[in-house]
């Protein structure tokens, strides 16, 4: 899907001459008028189309302000300009004027090539880790346009520096194609408000002072977008923001620029209770900014204990027992200082029991699975205060408990399943009169089916609660409501012989992890091809131990313009013993509906190991139902089976005829894939799609090629038709050899293996079942 985001061209222009590195610069070549940038200079109106303008993008006094509410993405016309060198530099000056409504926020920025196609560096803005309320960080991801939220995944990566509305920052961004491990700089770096030291630590890998920069750590298999030449720099509008001065060069030195220090957040000051903290927050802009706290009697020293923070943004001033003032000065790099406004510290002296005032009001909160969310009642009084959360699940409204280790002002939850909904109330206490306690307000918590889960999500939602989250069987869907799952067609079953109207096909993530696409009424030959990435609308429930998602109807489900990609199925074996031991576990249920592999399978007529004798065939228009084991059947007590399922049935009324009928039933297969179910909960089936499923010849001797360019390694090598392999890697030929990867050249017609980092001496061996 095409990504609304503005294009600005990095040109090389002949005007500057004397600043030959330079390629652009808007302010200095363009000079705008106020109003629309439609038809002014280099601008122009990316998206809509021209035929859709709405004229919503601005300039003002030479900044172009992106409003989230507007349409308008902002553009230059390519002048077929490609970046001799690896490494491109660009900068601008950003004012936020309002924090996104999410924490993840988005990206409003990002490196391209000239045609539009690829994207491999984005910048974002989001609130996530900030620790100054009302801030925000920038952060950077290499080819991720969204944020991840599972382990193991690359979500963009955050300056580690809390960034205030209202004032200028300077944003350096390079991309070097060079993905050499020897290039500390390759791909994606992002500074913010960057000095001369920050560059040379991110190419000498720090030691020195400054506040540093961040890398994107998401990685891709596209060659296309591993060697791509840069040459835009786009702006969208889905932040509130001014941006200015941009420039695009081919060093650091060109693109950076510096401002003296400035406040966006002054300490505020406060009235407080003997006893208790205080806290207080100054956010400057500066170049490598450092903070000193000062109190009436002069600096503060941390102590760990009474003052904490005392050079940093946020002072923390513990165990209070006088009144006083406060303030920060901040120095940059330069020796540049500023002083914030002074915080004057009240304090109440007078013994006080705990009590919450009037401000501290119920919270009603509905939110969505896999989402954070919080609730916060302060107590005033004298301190020290103590507190504790209580809990009542919806179910049993009045059950209230303790929540262990829940003892501050503020609860945080991040719902994982659906068990946090209910009520929600905190207990201050403190000594005073020996004793004392208050209750704070009964809040709320209604839980949400996830909008946009991953299949992943969803699957350990399953496991996590399988009878009352996705409830088994016929019973309510995943709180009635639509959600919206996206994935990779991997198999179709052919189901619909007998006059039945129902389409049924599988997809799966990235990661192998699948769902059934279940949708009724439908004749069975509106599956996608194997490998087409489609989203699918619709209530989601347990069926047959299968994670299920029920499209409405077509429309519900959104095809992919994207080239048709190969598919990888999940090898099955190193769990086999698991599935079979504890059908429910985690195990199961995160590989159901999975596409899977098994290698070295032996077939059986019936459970207790009866012989597949020779004519023995796949029935005609119907399904067939085998029996398999992983080694010869000699386990004890007739246990360590699972079922083979083939659905045989000609697809659409005999429309499509199927490929099994009359075809012989092996004894014996080197590899076998399908999806895998617990269906119905007591054995373990897999469900293969294809002849080429059955792989019933033994792997071919085959020849192995080994290139390597700009720091890729790549190893190819022809593929045995609906063979799976293996790449092995050592540092040394006699091993130890390590398992790279599996599951490749299962679809295609060819083996790849690409390797971002190859090292000085590597060994590369493929393996087959």
């Amino acid at each position: 899907m095409r990504k609304l985001l503005a294009m600005v061209t990095l040109l090389a222009l002949s005007s500057l001459s004397l600043r030959a590195e330079i390629l652009f610069q808007d302010s200095t070549n363009y000079p705008y008028l106020n109003g629309t940038i439609e038809g002014q200079g280099q601008w122009y109106c990316y998206s809509p189309s021209p035929s859709r303008q709405k004229h919503d993008a601005y300039a003002t006094n030479n900044v172009l302000i992106l409003n989230s509410t507007n349409t308008d993405a902002v553009a230059t016309p390519t002048n077929g300009w490609v970046n001799p060198n690896t490494l491109t530099f660009a900068s601008f000056s950003i004012n936020v004027s309002d924090l996104p409504t999410k924490t993840n926020g988005g990206y409003f920025c990002e490196f391209q090539d000239n045609n539009d196609t690829n994207d491999v560096c984005h910048i974002f803005l989001d609130t996530r880790d900030t620790s100054v309320p009302g801030t925000y960080r920038l952060g950077i991801a290499n080819y991720d346009s969204t944020f991840a939220v599972l382990p193991g995944e690359f979500p963009p990566t955050n300056f580690p520096v809390d960034l205030s509305t209202g004032v200028n920052y300077t944003v350096v961004i390079s991309y070097d194609i060079n993905l050499s491990p020897d290039n500390p700089l390759r791909t994606g770096t992002l500074w913010v408000n960057p000095s001369e030291q920050d560059y040379l630590n991110a190419i000498n890998s720090g030691g020195g002072p400054g506040q540093g920069y961040v890398y994107g750590s998401d990685t891709t298999s596209s060659s296309g977008l591993l060697n791509i030449d840069i040459s835009q720099i786009g702006f969208s509008p889905y932040a509130d923001a001014g941006i200015s001065n941009v420039i695009a060069a081919t060093t650091f030195e060109e693109v950076n620029s510096t401002n003296p220090p400035v406040f966006g957040i002054q300490p505020q000051s406060g009235t407080y209770y003997s006893g208790n903290s205080a806290t207080f927050y100054a956010v400057a802009s500066a170049v490598d900014a450092t903070s000193q706290w000062y109190d009436s009697n002069g600096p503060l020293v941390d102590d760990g204990i009474n003052i904490i923070g005392s050079s940093s943004n946020t002072l923390i001033i513990n165990n209070l027992s006088v009144s006083d003032t406060y303030y920060d000065v901040v120095t940059d790099t330069y020796g540049n200082t500023l002083q914030s406004s002074n915080a004057v510290l009240t304090l109440i002296t007078a013994q006080t029991q705990p009590f919450f005032p009037a401000s501290e009001t119920p919270e009603n909160l509905t939110n969505n699975v896999f989402t954070g969310t919080e609730f916060t009642n302060t107590a005033l009084g004298t301190g020290p205060l103590y507190y504790q959360w209580y809990f009542a699940p919806t179910n049993v409204p009045t059950a209230f408990s303790p929540l262990p280790g829940q003892n501050s002002a503020a609860l945080n939850l991040y719902l994982t399943d659906f068990t946090s909904a209910g009520q929600y109330f905190v207990v201050a206490s403190n000594s005073t009169f020996g004793g004392s306690i208050a209750f704070g307000p009964t809040n709320s918590l209604v839980e949400l089916p996830p909008t946009s889960p991953s299949i992943l999500q969803l699957h350990l939602l399953a496991a996590a609660q399988p009878t009352n989250s996705l409830d088994q069987e016929y019973g309510p869907t995943l709180e009635g409501n639509d959600v919206t799952v996206g994935g990779y067609v991997v198999y179709s079953p052919g189901y619909s012989g007998s006059g039945e109207s129902y389409d049924s096909y599988f997809i799966q993530d990235a990661s192998g992890n699948g769902v059934d696409v279940y949708l009724a009424g439908y004749d069975p030959t509106n599956t996608p091809p194997i490998g087409t990435y489609v989203n699918v609308t619709g209530p989601v429930d347990v069926f047959g131990g299968s994670i299920e998602i029920m499209p409405a109807n077509i429309a519900a489900i959104i095809i992919s313009n994207a080239p048709v990609v190969p598919v990888t199925p999940k090898f099955a074996n190193p769990y086999f013993y698991q599935f079979i031991t504890n059908v429910l576990g985690s195990n199961s249920i995160v590989a159901s509906s999975s596409l899977i592999t098994l290698t070295n399978v032996y077939f059986y007529t019936n459970k207790t190991g009866g012989a597949v004798e020779p004519g023995y065939v796949f029935k005609t228009n119907a399904n067939t139902s085998l029996y398999i084991t992983i080694g010869q059947y000699h386990f004890p007590n007739n246990t360590n089976y699972w079922t083979c399922y083939q659905y045989g049935y000609n697809r659409g009324q005999g429309a499509i005829l199927n490929a099994f009928g009359t075809n012989q039933v092996p004894s014996y297969c080197y590899q076998l894939t399908g999806i895998y179910l617990p269906y119905d909960f007591s054995s373990p089936e897999i469900e293969p799609s294809r002849l080429v499923d059955y792989v019933t010849n033994p792997p071919a001797s085959f020849p192995a090629t080994l290139s390597q360019s700009k720091g890729v390694a790549t190893v190819n090598w022809p593929v045995q038709a609906g063979s799976t392999y293996s790449v092995l890697t050592a540092t040394n030929v006699m091993g130890p050899w390590t398992n790279s990867a599996s599951g490749l050249g299962f679809y295609p017609a060819t083996g790849a293996f690409t390797d971002n980092k190859p090292g000085k001496a590597k060994f590369y061996q493929i393996a087959s079942p």
